[in-house]
């Protein structure tokens, strides 16, 4: 792979798993309601819209909102503790600093979760900018976090780099005219079209 002038990478699935902080959030909201569940149905429960997961449940005397504020509450509480970065997060980000270049985080969630989970694992010092879905007006697949993050630099679209783990994060990327690298710890085929296809971060060095 060749190297480039500025990296921008996705955060959930890409830099950080939060498949466990999203199943402690799912439990802990789920039993304050007193849903009855089966724990092996939690990590499907996390995949799929809030609203679904509401309509598994007959419970009358809880109405949606008050279940999506319960969720959002725990979100708050529960899920950047217990998301965590994936082994390799921190050497990949360590060899991009040490070559003295430019680190974006382009995400959907926002601005101030990002900034926080980042923190709390001590990785913000790498970080240059972070754009959440609260600094633009669209969300990828459409390139406006994109945009955004270049709008600070001068540099060359054929010199940046944009790392995520979702079809929607190749697609900004490719909208924008740019190099894509897709982590494809999901599987997602070739169907999804990357500049790269790689399995974990240290791939792109």
């Amino acid at each position: 792979m060749k190297g480039y002038s500025l990296y921008i990478f996705d955060l959930d699935g890409t830099l950080v798993d939060s498949t466990n902080g999203l199943i402690v959030c799912y439990r802990k909201a789920l039993d304050k309601l007193g849903f009855l569940y089966d724990e092996s149905c939690l990590p499907g429960f996390t995949r799929e819209p809030l609203y679904a997961t509401y309509s598994r449940f007959e419970s009358p005397e809880i109405d949606y909102k008050t279940f999506e504020e319960v969720m959002f509450d725990e979100y708050r509480v529960s899920l950047d503790p217990n998301s965590f970065p994936f082994p390799e997060t921190r050497y990949a980000l360590q060899r991009i600093a040490d070559e003295g270049l430019p680190i974006c985080i382009a995400t959907r969630s926002s601005s101030k979760r990002a900034k926080n989970v980042l923190t709390i694992h001590r990785l913000i010092q790498y970080i240059d900018r972070v754009v959440g879905y609260d600094d633009v007006t669209k969300q990828k697949p459409d390139p406006e976090c994109l945009k955004v993050c270049m709008a600070h630099y001068d540099i060359r679209k054929d010199e940046v780099l944009f790392v995520g783990d979702g079809e929607t994060d190749m697609m900004a990327a490719e909208a924008f005219g740019i190099d894509g690298a897709l982590v494809d710890r999901n599987g997602l085929g070739e169907d999804c079209r990357c500049t790269y296809r790689i399995e974990g971060l240290r791939e792109l060095f």
